[in-house]
């Protein structure tokens, strides 16, 4: 488990932010972003989401996942597009899918 003050050691010390941005691509890499949706229509993910998952809760701790198109896809709640955005700011390669799962609410 990792608390705080919990020293963190890296593994290669060469692979700095400056080397990763520099030299990877984002090529073949699928993102999954489990959250609130994914807004494809955005213009930062527009041609980034090629598939989507939308989670149903089915009650006693069971779900069930419907994939739909990617361009189908739609924030619930405006989180996950905002997730999301991060992983082709870092390259634009990557393709994202999300993953919305139900949202619970408290009173």
């Amino acid at each position: 488990m990792i608390t705080a003050g919990t020293e963190l050691r890296i593994i290669n010390p060469a692979l700095t932010i400056d080397w990763l941005t520099a030299n990877s691509t984002g090529k073949g890499v699928q993102v999954a972003v489990i959250d609130s949706g994914i807004d494809a229509s955005h213009p930062a993910l527009r041609g980034k989401v090629k598939r989507a998952c939308v989670v149903h809760d089915k009650g006693e701790g069971r779900i069930e996942c419907e994939e739909i198109p990617g361009e189908e896809s739609y924030d619930s709640f405006g989180h996950g597009s905002g997730v999301a955005g991060s992983a082709p700011s870092l390259k634009p390669s990557p393709q994202v899918s999300p993953f919305r799962a139900p949202l619970k609410t408290s009173v």
